[in-house]
């Protein structure tokens, strides 16, 4: 849980542009009460890869015959793929 928030917190900061903060070496550290202090790696590239909204390129094949449909419909093929993929993932997720 915490690597996750962690990951999702410096991913967030990465794609604003922001800038990382320095990690706090550990023995500077201060505890309250009966805490503990645990160091987690993160794997930002691998994270990124997983949940990152960085845009990918992708190219498809169709046949001609759709692509002229589609292009007749004005249909925005990146929408078109992008939604098709959301909804299988949430039908995958369930």
């Amino acid at each position: 849980m915490g690597i996750d928030a962690a990951s999702g917190w410096i991913l967030t900061y990465m794609e604003e542009g922001r800038l990382i903060p320095v990690p706090s070496p550990i023995g500077n550290i201060k505890l309250e009460d009966e805490g503990f202090v645990s160091l987690i790696y993160l794997d930002i590239d691998e994270y990124a890869k997983r949940y990152g909204k960085k845009a990918v390129r992708k190219n498809i094949t169709i046949p001609a015959y759709l692509n002229a449909f589609a292009e007749s419909q004005h249909i925005n093929f990146s929408q078109l793929v992008h939604d098709a993929l959301a909804e299988k993932s949430r039908q995958l997720q369930q």
